[in-house]
Order: structure tokens, then C-alpha cells, then sequence
């Protein structure tokens, strides 16, 4: 939920991009890197001791300069106020998107004439058109899905005055599919408050959970990405909320008084970082922090000469504390809280926070790799491979097709760590861009699969990028790629099941497969997560005939031929749930049905596919399921042999 209301008729729209920002380029084409602001430059002046307009000035050459921002979401502010706040966003390349609400108030108040509407659409194009700073037209913060029929037709009538910029809204998870799939908006861009308050029931309240949701989301709206061919941008949290007495100390802490309900923490400098290179590992385009800086009265309980609004403030509060008191839902704290951190990324009058400094630090590493990032798009296959807190990803670039990028994520948010990166086996190379000096490649030790080997060190909850070399040039070629999206698979199941499973807050779906339960067996199956004995019959999944050559289900085009000539490898990957050793068992099978053992845990490591079985054709690849196992996408390929 956002902690802003929508305030009145917000108008603003867009131009190109300033030279010095992202010239000649759109906001599908760019990595955005950004912060929401709720537009209280009046509140946010007062306490720095400027005037509004010194004031955006400050803050623009900041956003800039120290934190390397790129685009100020920009909730509120009337026709004047956003003219005054483009001009000056231009002196400093920050492009700027405004809301224009007014448009649609046919939604929001009483209902207009499409004549209105129309002549609102051109007053707002003749105002911003011509401003170089202005990005696009936001339409709704956080819209509700019944609202997506109305809001395309406004964003296509916005599109033919204006078809430079594009129209966006800011979606709750579970509206994002709305808009990728049934709406024309060009950019996907969702809410993803995770980090709860200690005790809060609500959301994840561990530093794990909230992590782990995090990745999650962000899986979601890659694959809403993909499918829908939009690009995706991550709204993360970097704010600390709570219902009740609240005020900000002399440290610029946020204290929360006994008898309210500590909803959001803030995050952690760590975790900034993370939430930011998380996002870039999951592929997204852009990510933009909620919320800028504190905008309510400046109310504590023992200030003296308090002025009206600040009274009213305190009276509104306490009256929260005391409607909190009869209710069960929430956990309230028992006494006065020092949060220790900043209530929002910056202090009121614009001050730094650890917060902002760990921002600006990830996005100036960002800054440098723009061009890269913006461009590359997933991989068809993996190059690179991890367990935790290791995370990673691969992309592909068109400006370096010979070349592979690995986003590394440390997962840890509370400690450095040296992190272990296992490589395809025809890696040669790998530079670490962040910091310009190459990593080590090495084989990994006493590796049945002939791996490769890097290690990236990161502090906790960090980022890097590496780009890794091959050799004679050859990456390899995709082979297989079955994800079960698709009603017509290209594997057999027997005694498995292909199930839908939604992604946490309904970001997104994916299908998997699981094992047919026996009747009369419990367990919830489509958790995903139960554990329990195998029961029934064997269950399993099959890529088959895999001794013959060509492309019918299941096969390798004759592939193998190659790994028995010695000239090349073919590795397997696997994706889903396996919580423990043999949840799920790989099993290679030969031309005499006998099957041997490739893999029985450690699934995050990717599974050479061998010629034969002593001498036997491999004709099946079979993964047997237990009850508690979720395949959900199966990835072969190719790689070369070194030197060969």
C-alpha cells in the first residue's frame, strides 16, 4: 500500500531525454535508475532553509551527482509547479516523470465528456511537450484492475498526441498481470515492499524471508517480461512505516512510540544494494526507490510552540493509538522505539542517509555499464552456476556475441562473503567490470563434471557483473528448453502432473510438474514444499529416444554423436524445488533399459549428459519425483571441448 495519496489534479508530461542523461534514446531502452517522489518541495524547502526553487535545484544536482540517478518519479504538484520542475530537472540531465491524473478524473470524481478529456490531454502535451527533461506520462499509482480497460484508452490518446513517450502506471503484484497482458502500456513496474517490521504478521519480518520473497517477485516480473515482451522495472522499498505515534529524533531516526503497529522497516544499506542488484539479475530495466523523503508535519511529543498543523497531526496519531487498542490483527509495541535508521532515503531537508549512500554507490556502478546493461537480454542458456548465498545470471549481449555477462548477487544482507562461481567447462576468461580486473579461472576441484571455477568476493548484500571469454570464441548452442508454459510439452510424464503455481502476492504464474499422488494420500501438493515419503508409483519425467537423430519430442537432434566422438560436451540444467537428497534422482538410461545415476542432490549444478553406459547408447533422460520434488524448466546444450 502506498503511504501517499493521490493529491488533487497532477499534470506533467514528456519530452525526449537531455543530452547529458540518455539522448536519442526512450525509456525502453535505457536502465533507469531512480527514485518516487511525493512532490512536498514546499515541507522539504522549509526544512533545508531555501526557497522551492533553490531547493529542486539542490536536490536535482544531487540525485545526479552524488546518488547517479537518472529519473525522479515525480506523485503530485500542479501545472505551474511541474513546468518550474522540468526546467530545472533539465539543467541537470533528470528526466522526470509526472503525473496527470487530471486526465482521468472521470475515475477519481465526477464524471466528464470525452471532449474534456481530450482537451485536458492536449492542454497537457502543449504544456510539457516541448520540456527535454519530461520522460512520461504516469497515469495511475498503484490502479486497480477493473480501472486497466479505461486507463489503455486514455494512455492511447495520450499515445497519438504524444507518441515520443510512453504511459505508465505503478502496479501492486497482483495487478501487474493485468497490465502486461491486457493493456498496451510499453513498461511493466511493480510495488515490492518486503521488508516488514520486527514483529509485523503481514509481510516478511526476517531478514531471510524478506529476501527470499524479494527473488521472488523479481522472478515473476522477469517471466511477465519475457511473455509480454515489456520491459520491467522494480519499485523497491526504502522506507520504514508504522500506524500510531511516530516522529523523527535529532540523529534523524525514526521513533515509534508505544501502541503502534510497526508495519515496514527500513532496509538496511545491504539490503538497498541488494534489492537493486537483485532486480538486474532477474533481468529487470530500471529500478526506482519508494519513497524520496519524509513530507508529514514535523511533530514530537516535546517540541514547543507546535504550529496548527503540527497539533492536528499529534491529535490525529493519537487518536490511531487508540483505535489500535481494540483491535487483534496487528502486533503493537509495548514500549518506545528507536528504529535506528532514517524514516525514508533522504532526511527532510534533503540529507544523506546510509540508505542513499549504498544507492548512489550501486547506481554509479550501474552508470558505468549502462550501454551493457540496457541491451543485453537472458541468455538461452546458463553459463554460470551457484548455491547460496551465491545467486546468478547470465545474459548475452548483441554488441559482444562471442562474450557472456553473470550478474553475481551475494544473498547474505548481514556479512561479506567469498563466493564460489562454477563455470561451463569452455570458459577461458572472466573480467569483473565493476571493478575492471579479471578473476581467476580455474578447474574446479575433483569436478566429475569438468567444471570451471571463479570466486567474486562481495560485501553483504553486493553485486558484480563478470564477462566471461570462451574458448576459440564458442559459447555453445541451445538445445532444449522445456519450461511447461506450453499445454503441448516436449518431454513424457508418467505418474507426474503438470500444475499452475502463482508466484507470492500474485506476481506472475509458472507451471511445473509434480508426482500424481496415490488416492487416499494427504499433503499439499501444490504448495510445492511438502515433504513426505514416496508413495504409489514411480513417477518421473523423460526425455527420450535421444539415440536417434532429429527434433521429435524429447530429443537432441543426434547430439550425443558429438559427445561420443569427443569433440563435445552437452550439460543439462534444472530448475525447481528439491528440498532435500533425492527429492529428485536424474537418471541416465541405455538402449538395454538399465539406468545410471547422474544426480541426486546439488541440483543447482548443471549434469553432463553422457554417450553411453559402458558402452550401452544412452537412449532416456529420466527425473524421478518424489512427493516433496517441482521440476519446472529443463535446459540442455552444447559447449565445445577445450581444443578440440
Amino acid at each position: 500500500m502506498r503511504i501517499l495519496g493521490m493529491c488533487g489534479i497532477l499534470l506533467a508530461i514528456l519530452g525526449s531525454w537531455p543530452a547529458t542523461a540518455m539522448a536519442q534514446t526512450s525509456l525502453e531502452k535505457t536502465f533507469v535508475r531512480g527514485v518516487y517522489y511525493g512532490n512536498a518541495m514546499g515541507v522539504n524547502a522549509a526544512a533545508a532553509g531555501k526557497d522551492v526553487p533553490a531547493f529542486k535545484d539542490q536536490l536535482f544536482r544531487d540525485l545526479t551527482k552524488t546518488y547517479h540517478c537518472n529519473l525522479l518519479w515525480l506523485n503530485s504538484g500542479g501545472l505551474e509547479d511541474q513546468v518550474e520542475t522540468l526546467d530545472i530537472a533539465g539543467r541537470h540531465g533528470l528526466g522526470v516523470l509526472c503525473d496527470v491524473a487530471g486526465l482521468y478524473s472521470s475515475l477519481l470524481g465526477p464524471m466528464v465528456s470525452e471532449d474534456v478529456i481530450a482537451q485536458r490531454a492536449k492542454q497537457i502535451v502543449d504544456a510539457f511537450g516541448s520540456k527535454p527533461a519530461c520522460a512520461g506520462y504516469v497515469l495511475w499509482d498503484e490502479p486497480p484492475m477493473s480501472a486497466a480497460p479505461q486507463l489503455e484508452h486514455y494512455r492511447q490518446l495520450l499515445a497519438r498526441l504524444d507518441p515520443t513517450r510512453p504511459g505508465m502506471v505503478v502496479s501492486m503484484p497482483p495487478q501487474t498481470s493485468v497490465f502486461a497482458y491486457r493493456t498496451g502500456f510499453p513498461i511493466l513496474c511493480a510495488d515490492m515492499y518486503v521488508f516488514g517490521g520486527p514483529n509485523w504478521t503481514h509481510s516478511p519480518n526476517t531478514p531471510e524471508r524478506s529476501v527470499f520473497y524479494y527473488t521472488q517477485l523479481i522472478k515473476g516480473l522477469g517471466d511477465m517480461s519475457v511473455k509480454s515482451g515489456k520491459p520491467g522495472w522494480a519499485m523497491p522499498q526504502a522506507y520504514a512505516a508504522a500506524d500510531g505515534v511516530t516522529w523523527v529524533n535529532d540523529k534523524g531516526h525514526l521513533i515509534i512510540e508505544a501502541g503502534s503497529a510497526w508495519a515496514n522497516r527500513m532496509p538496511t544499506p545491504a539490503e538497498i544494494k541488494f534489492q537493486i542488484w537483485e532486480a538486474v539479475r532477474g533481468g529487470c530495466r530500471g529500478v526506482l526507490f519508494f519513497l524520496l523523503m519524509p513530507y508529514l508535519p514535523d511533530w514530537r511529543p516535546d517540541k514547543a510552540d507546535m504550529t496548527e498543523a503540527e497539533k492536528k497531526w499529534g491529535e490525529h496519531q493519537a487518536k490511531t493509538v487508540e483505535s489500535l487498542k481494540n483491535q487483534s490483527t496487528y502486533p503493537l509495541t509495548k514500549e518506545r522505539v528507536d528504529t535506528g535508521e532514517a524514516p525514508m532515503l533522504l532526511q527532510k531537508n534533503g540529507g544523506p542517509t546510509r540508505q542513499s549512500k549504498a544507492m548512489g554507490e550501486a547506481f554509479a556502478e550501474l552508470e558505468k555499464l549502462d550501454a551493457l546493461v540496457s541491451s543485453w537480454k537472458p541468455a538461452a542458456f546458463p553459463v554460470a552456476f551457484a548455491n547460496a548465498p551465491a545467486a546468478v545470471g547470465t545474459f548475452e549481449s548483441p554488441a559482444k556475441p562471442e562474450k557472456r555477462y553473470v550478474v553475481v548477487v551475494n544473498h547474505d544482507t548481514a556479512a561479506k562473503q567469498t563466493l564460489t562461481v562454477l563455470l561451463n567447462p569452455n570458459v577461458s576468461g572472466a573480467k569483473n567490470l565493476c571493478t575492471g580486473q579479471d578473476v581467476a579461472v580455474t578447474p574446479s576441484v575433483n569436478d566429475p563434471d569438468n567444471l570451471r571455477c571463479a570466486a567474486v568476493a562481495l560485501e553483504a548484500g553486493d553485486g558484480a557483473v563478470l564477462e566471461l571469454s570462451f574458448t576459440n570464441d564458442q559459447p555453445g548452442i541451445p538445445l532444449f528448453d522445456e519450461d511447461f508454459s506450453r499445454f503441448c510439452y516436449e518431454v513424457v510424464l508418467e505418474n507426474a502432473e503438470r500444475i499452475n503455481f502463482p508466484y507470492p502476492s500474485g506476481m506472475g504464474d509458472y507451471w511445473g510438474v509434480k508426482k500424481v499422488r496415490a488416492p487416499g494420500t494427504d499433503g499439499a501438493r501444490a504448495s510445492g514444499m511438502a515433504v513426505g515419503k514416496n508413495e504409489g508409483p514411480i513417477s518421473c519425467v523423460k526425455m527420450i529416444k535421444l539415440d536417434k537423430n532429429g527434433f521429435e519430442r524429447g530429443q537432441l537432434g543426434g547430439n550425443l554423436a558429438m559427445v561420443a566422438q569427443g569433440t563435445h560436451d552437452i550439460l543439462l540444467a534444472i530448475e525447481g524445488s528439491y528440498p532435500r537428497t533425492e527429492s529428485l534422482i536424474i537418471e541416465a538410461v541405455d538402449e538395454d533399459g538399465k539406468a545410471n545415476w547422474l544426480r541426486t542432490d546439488n541440483f543447482f549444478r548443471p549434469v553432463h549428459i553422457p554417450a553411453s553406459n559402458a558402452g550401452k547408447k544412452i537412449t532416456e533422460i529420466r527425473f524421478v519425483l518424489a512427493d516433496d520434488a517441482m521440476l519446472t524448466r529443463i535446459r540442455a546444450w552444447r559447449v565445445p571441448r577445450a581444443g578440440k
